[in-house]
């Protein structure tokens, strides 16, 4: 399996949407050494692999299933969908709007995947997250992709009583208090999506 470690989503980390990071993004590679060793011998030849840096074709992927996870708990009314015009290849630079925790996360053997919802921000004003980590049964990266926000105290208060217990999945307040435990996509300033 072929993954991308990068680091953390651009909106989040203050950068300006035309700072491009996705040339620093790794291709990496989840392999069962065990299986790999025992080919030869199995299949009387050597395995060979090729593989082609799609950075763009990746990211956008992991915008359609970010913003999916997003619409499983909200309407597409509910928020500004920030990641759209990412989505529709309006906009190119998907380091703007997707990261990861830049390295492998240990396996968690009891899921195949793992997809969160998350928000961050004010009383009158959040982001939305997506958490998407795939093959999460073995040591594969999680990513984040910023999807959107929402303006207004009785907006945000029915996006919080959509998203369930607001102590599980919001962070309350700014500036955010960064620390070890806190997710890796944590903001580091507040984002300003005005300028799409």
């Amino acid at each position: 399996m072929v993954y991308y470690e990068m680091g953390q989503a651009g909106a989040l980390a203050g950068l300006d949407p035309s700072v491009d990071t996705s040339g620093g993004w790794k291709l990496t590679t989840v392999t069962d050494q065990q299986k790999l060793d025992a080919f030869p011998s199995k299949y009387g030849v050597s395995p060979t692999m090729k593989f082609r840096h799609v950075p763009v074709s990746f990211g956008r992927m992991m915008v359609k299933i970010g913003f999916c996870q997003i619409l499983t708990a909200l309407d597409p009314g509910d928020f500004r969908p920030y990641c759209l015009p990412f989505l529709m290849g309006q906009r190119s630079n998907l380091s703007h709007v997707v990261g990861s925790n830049g390295a492998m996360d240990e396996p968690a053997t009891q899921f195949g995947y793992v997809l969160r919802t998350h928000a961050f921000g004010k009383p009158d004003h959040i982001f939305l997250v997506a958490e998407v980590r795939l093959v999460a049964n073995n040591s594969t990266p999680t990513y984040h992709v910023v999807v959107g926000d929402v303006v207004g105290r009785d907006n945000v208060a029915s996006i919080r009583q959509k998203l369930g217990n607001p102590q599980d999945n919001v962070l309350n307040g700014w500036p955010v208090v960064i620390d070890p435990q806190m997710p890796k996509w944590t903001p580091k300033v507040w984002p300003n999506l005005a300028s799409l």
